[in-house]
């Protein structure tokens, strides 16, 4: 059933066939409003969000994205974060 899933989302056979993970083969345009609530909310974070962007942008490739890649992101995000945490603490003491 998991290769008969991959297939399917792969486009085993067809004429655009997903040759490497990164490889875009739908055609996905971002709506204007998604675009501008992007560019909100890299205001609002000082653009501090735009690095996340950037790597949530190259995991997720036609809506689908990897579990490796995504516990590599995840555990790099996990320990960025208490990274901060302790420095934060640092500074408020």
């Amino acid at each position: 059933m998991i290769l008969v899933y991959n297939r399917y989302e792969t486009h085993y056979g067809q004429e655009q066939a997903r040759l490497s993970r990164d490889a875009e083969i739908l055609d996905d345009d971002d709506s204007e409003g998604s675009q501008r609530l992007k560019k909100t909310l890299s205001l609002l974070t000082l653009k501090t969000i735009d690095p996340y962007q950037k790597r949530l942008e190259s995991l997720f490739v036609d809506r689908l994205v990897y579990g490796n890649d995504w516990d590599a992101f995840m555990s790099s995000c996990i320990k960025g974060w208490q990274h901060s945490i302790v420095g934060s603490f640092g500074l408020l003491l």
